[in-house]
């Protein structure tokens, strides 16, 4: 099964618990099953002055990161320990940044998994993104790959988005994504503050939460047996990152996610099921090579 990235893995876990657990199994959907409705940016502070504009130079090269994800997922049956599992991949991509136009640049995007884990960007499967300076992604292209939601916010992360305006330190800004899907509404919400600059190095922290309600319609894939009583999930997620804006992609970054999810579903009028589930979730990246 493809993977994707840390905070869209655990929504999709969940998403996919609820339909899993009512048919009673263990399964999971992926992110692909997923659509992704609304994706905003916005400024919080500017920060201290000095301010600047920051942007990444997007002169032709390649750059090459390495990128590391585990989810450990948890569950419980009225208060009984349930099934749960491990999964952990690291995954090796290739960005080639081809010369902007009209200041836009193009990004061809490859990569392969590192050992026998499936990663989220499998041996030849290529994507074309288009981004601006400031590291906004405003298209994304699949040829060869498959094209998913999760996949295409792997893309997205690969590069971590900065302001328009001109900032400094202690400037805040807030990416807010919100998936419906099934019957169920989740939102994540990414902080992400700068603790310092020197020259062209920012160091950025960013704090956040992940929210799963249900939206009252019908959860796709539960039987007709099956009422839900209630649906709830929360968590937080924190990270860091260095980047450098000689090159687009982090030098290093971190990303760590602990989510739960609560349910309570009754079968053919039987008492009511109470369903427990943590999701814990890690997502690291290195800058491994930069040429050009």
């Amino acid at each position: 099964m493809k993977k994707t990235t840390m905070t869209a893995a655990l929504c999709a876990l969940m998403v996919g618990a609820v339909p899993a657990m009512a048919q009673g199994t263990a399964g999971a959907t992926t992110a692909a099953a997923m659509s992704q409705d609304e994706l905003t940016f916005e400024l919080l502070e500017k920060g201290e002055s000095p301010r600047r504009e920051l942007r990444y130079d997007l002169s032709a090269r390649t750059e090459v990161t390495e990128v590391k994800d585990s989810t450990d997922r948890k569950m419980t049956m009225n208060g009984q320990p349930g099934p749960g599992s491990m999964l952990e991949e690291t995954v090796i991509a290739t960005v080639e940044v081809r010369a902007p136009e009209g200041g836009l640049s193009k990004l061809v995007i490859s990569g392969e998994p590192k050992g026998t884990a499936e990663g989220w960007l499998a041996k030849g499967d290529t994507y074309i993104a288009t981004v601006n300076g400031s590291g906004h992604v405003t298209k994304i292209e699949a040829h060869g790959g498959s094209g998913s939601e999760g996949d295409l916010d792997s893309i997205r992360s690969l590069a971590v988005r900065l302001p328009d305006e001109a900032v400094g330190v202690g400037a805040s800004w807030r990416e807010t994504r919100i998936i419906r899907e099934s019957g169920i509404r989740a939102e994540i919400s990414y902080t992400r503050t700068i603790t310092a600059i020197r020259g062209d190095v920012i160091e950025i922290e960013t704090t956040g939460f992940a929210a799963l309600t249900h939206t009252g319609e019908p959860l796709e894939g539960v039987p007709p047996t099956v009422t839900l009583e209630s649906l709830s999930g929360e968590g937080e997620i924190t990270g860091k990152a260095t980047i450098d804006l000689a090159h687009l992609l982090p030098r290093e970054s971190m990303e760590s996610g602990d989510i739960a999810l609560n349910i309570a579903m009754s079968m053919g009028g039987a008492q009511a099921m109470k369903i427990a589930q943590t999701v814990v979730g890690k997502k690291t990246t290195e800058r491994i090579d930069a040429a050009g």
